[in-house]
């Protein structure tokens, strides 16, 4: 003997799992279509769309550190450093151990000749993941700029040798080259 009453509440019931589902399904489609040109944006530098659809990203999953590391660089390669800065700073915020993000904070802060920042910034990079390579050349970068040579030679030397291990042959001799071109006697290099 059940009632109607109760039919219709299990009913009502099942329809609010049902919809529930259909709606994460349907959230959940949008999510990747969105991450599908997202990432699409990315590999082709299409830095405005990166923004536009990381903006949209961000809002369906406002945890993902690495949208807002992405959408940093792009704001920092269309000239919009606030925006760039705030994006890399949020991400650290959400994840401190986000070393690309990191890395934009320190390459944001050499652009505008912070360099004491910078150092500090690629510094922690290196603290962070010592094997990465572009945070040496960035230091080494950033040393020659401010023309202490000595250092930049033994960063560029950190970066080449990476490289080597890595087999990015193409690096080790554009990076050996530029070595010697700022200490021609360099006996590693020489050797």
């Amino acid at each position: 003997n059940i009632s109607i009453s109760t039919i219709m509440k299990k009913l009502f019931v099942v329809f609010i799992i049902l919809f529930v589902c259909f709606c994460h399904c349907n959230a959940q489609s949008r999510l990747d279509n969105v991450a599908v040109k997202f990432v699409e944006s990315a590999n082709k530098s299409d830095y405005n769309a990166v923004i536009r659809y990381g903006k949209e990203l961000y809002e369906l999953n406002p945890k993902d550190d690495n949208v807002l590391q992405i959408m940093s660089v792009a704001y920092f390669e269309s000239a919009k450093i606030d925006s760039a800065f705030y994006c890399a700073s949020e991400a650290i915020k959400q994840n401190p151990n986000n070393y690309y993000a990191l890395m934009t904070l320190g390459d944001i802060c050499f652009m505008i000749r912070d360099y004491e920042k910078a150092e500090a910034f690629y510094f922690k990079v290196l603290d962070l993941a010592p094997g990465y390579a572009r945070a040496y050349l960035n230091l080494a970068k950033l040393y020659e700029t401010v023309n202490l040579t000595d250092d930049a030679v033994e960063y560029y030397l950190y970066a080449v040798e990476l490289f080597h291990e890595n087999h990015f042959e193409k690096e080790v001799i554009h990076w050996t080259n530029h070595i010697l071109s700022l200490d021609p006697e360099n006996k590693q290099i020489l050797k």
